[in-house]
């Protein structure tokens, strides 16, 4: 299986969580500073949480079309 990932540096951030496409780009990144959607914080507001969770559901379903069977 070609790992398409194999050039990418390690990630060594304590404390984050990054989740990818399949093209590598970073998609939502979770840090103690707060959240991160396509490398844009989203602001702490009232529409934060919703915000994110429309990342998610978009990066879920193209994590699910992508995957190889």
């Amino acid at each position: 299986m070609d790992n398409e990932f194999k050039d990418l540096e390690p990630d060594i951030r304590l404390n984050n969580i990054v989740l990818r496409t399949s093209n590598a780009q970073e998609m939502i990144c979770i840090t103690p500073e707060g959240f991160y959607v396509r490398g844009v914080k989203v602001p702490a507001d009232e529409n934060e949480a919703a915000a994110v969770y429309k990342a998610f559901k978009r990066w879920l379903a193209e994590a699910e079309l992508r995957r190889p069977y």
